[in-house]
């Protein structure tokens, strides 16, 4: 409610109304679970990869405006996936937020990444960072 000089008013905002799409790239099952928990709520719905393979492809067919990107999969090199987005022509638009127990961002940012952020991060530092990438 806000003062008015024709009276009181009530001012809606609704952010789960343009709800933006950011892709998790991550092989750690509780690092997505805790991605998602922290995304929930905000203007973000999150799409997990289910392989890092099928990431590029899955983040045009879903039409991610963000990804979050881990450094040290299993089965996948997370600089080599962090090139292929950077230099895809269907993808290089896209804001990859590298977030990995690897700490070096002006390696991370040379090769691409829109921000570097170290594990653990926390919910506010995701979601400011999402933001900011994002713009």
């Amino acid at each position: 409610v806000t003062d008015d000089p024709r009276g009181p008013a009530i001012r809606l905002s609704l952010p789960l109304a343009n709800r933006r799409r950011v892709l998790i790239v991550e092989d750690y099952p509780g690092a997505v679970a805790l991605y998602q928990r922290y995304l929930a709520g905000s203007e973000w719905e999150t799409v997990a990869a289910p392989h890092p393979r099928v990431a590029v492809d899955l983040a045009v067919a879903k039409g991610v405006e963000a990804v979050i990107l881990d450094l040290m999969m299993a089965e996948a090199d997370g600089w080599s996936l962090l090139q292929d987005f950077h230099l895809g022509r269907r993808t290089r638009e896209i804001p990859v937020v590298i977030c990995s127990v690897i700490s070096d961002p002006e390696l991370g940012q040379a090769l691409g990444a829109a921000a570097v952020l170290s594990k653990p991060v926390s919910r506010q530092k995701l979601l400011a960072t999402l933001r900011e990438v994002s713009r």
